[in-house]
């Protein structure tokens, strides 16, 4: 409620953007989805396995190709206290993405 985003469908989306309402610009798609059986999901973040975070709309739908890393690192890293460290350990497990002590210590060779 009050974000402005919202889930639909692409039948939907399309019709609205073909019949002038909207602007193929004003989407962000997502492909796939995770869905719980009532209750399941409130049983799993109190057993820790998901934690809830609250972010901007701006950083929700921020374009994501082409970042140096994965968004939900971002969000984890703005979030704060354990939700950092739980991405600096995800990124030391990955080759593939530096984080940014690598990109610091690169800066300073």
């Amino acid at each position: 409620p009050g974000t402005r985003i919202y889930q639909a469908g692409l039948d939907a989306a399309a019709k609205a953007v073909r019949d002038g309402e909207l602007n193929v610009l004003d989407f962000r798609l997502f492909l796939g989805k995770r869905t719980w059986a009532p209750g399941t999901l409130n049983a799993e973040i109190a057993a820790g396995t998901y934690q809830p975070v609250a972010c901007a709309r701006p950083l929700a739908l921020k374009q994501c190709l082409q970042l140096p890393k994965p968004l939900w690192h971002e969000v984890c890293e703005l979030a704060g206290g354990r939700l950092v460290e739980l991405s600096k350990l995800e990124l030391l497990r990955r080759d593939d993405i530096a984080d940014d002590e690598d990109e610091e210590e690169g800066e300073e060779k």
